[in-house]
C-alpha cells in the first residue's frame, strides 16, 4: 500500500466525526480523553485515538486542517509621488493552519477568530491607507504584510493572507506567506 494509502484508509468516517461531535462527554483527568458510559462511544474514542496513533506509525505526522475567513474593505491610497489618490474595495483572504482538535476536526473556532479579524478590517476600512503606521507605502504586498504581521501576533497558525482588488475575473493581488 503506497504512504497516501496508509495515510487515507486511518481518517474518520464522517459518521463518527457527526457523532462525536454532537455528543458533550467529560475529559478523563489522567488522560485527556473524553470518557462516557455508553461502551459504543468509548469504543468510538478509543479508535479514534489508535488512527491518529496508525496515521504517525506510518509516517503520515498529523493531519493538518486549512480553515479561511474572508472580508472586504474600502480604502483610499497614493503609492507613489506620481500617482493620483484613489480608492479600491480590498478583498482579503486569511488563511489558518493547525492540527484538528479532537471531536470538533476544526483547527481553529472561527467564531474566536472572527472578532480579531473585524477589528483588524475595521482599522483599514474607509481609511486613507498612508496615514497608517507601517502602511506609508501601501502597495498590495505590503498590505497583504500588515494584515499577516498583526494577525499572527494575535492568532496562532495564520500562514497566509491574500489580498486583491478589482472585480473577480479582471482583478490583481498578491499572496502572502510570513514563514517559509
Amino acid at each position: 500500500m503506497s504512504k497516501l494509502g496508509r495515510c487515507v484508509a486511518v481518517l474518520p468516517s464522517a459518521r463518527q466525526a457527526r457523532h462525536q461531535w454532537l455528543q458533550p462527554r467529560p475529559q478523563d483527568a489522567s488522560t485527556g480523553w473524553a470518557v462516557s458510559t455508553n461502551p459504543h462511544k468509548t469504543q468510538v474514542e478509543i479508535s479514534e485515538k489508535s488512527k491518529l496513533q496508525q496515521r504517525k506509525a506510518n509516517g503520515c505526522g498529523a493531519m493538518m486542517i486549512e480553515a479561511f475567513h474572508e472580508f472586504t474593505f474600502d480604502a483610499a491610497h497614493k503609492t507613489t509621488p506620481d500617482t493620483p489618490l484613489h480608492g479600491h474595495t480590498f478583498k482579503v483572504k486569511v488563511v489558518l493552519t493547525g492540527e484538528p482538535v479532537p471531536v470538533f476536526g476544526w483547527s481553529h473556532d472561527l467564531l474566536e477568530v472572527q472578532p480579531i479579524i473585524s477589528g483588524l478590517r475595521r482599522q483599514l476600512d474607509h481609511t486613507l491607507l498612508n496615514d497608517i503606521p507601517g502602511l506609508e507605502t501601501p502597495t498590495l504586498e505590503n498590505v497583504a504584510g500588515w494584515i499577516w504581521k498583526h494577525l499572527d501576533q494575535q492568532i496562532k497558525g495564520v500562514d497566509r493572507v491574500e489580498v486583491r482588488r478589482g472585480v473577480d475575473g479582471a482583478g490583481e493581488g498578491v499572496l502572502y506567506r510570513g514563514r517559509a
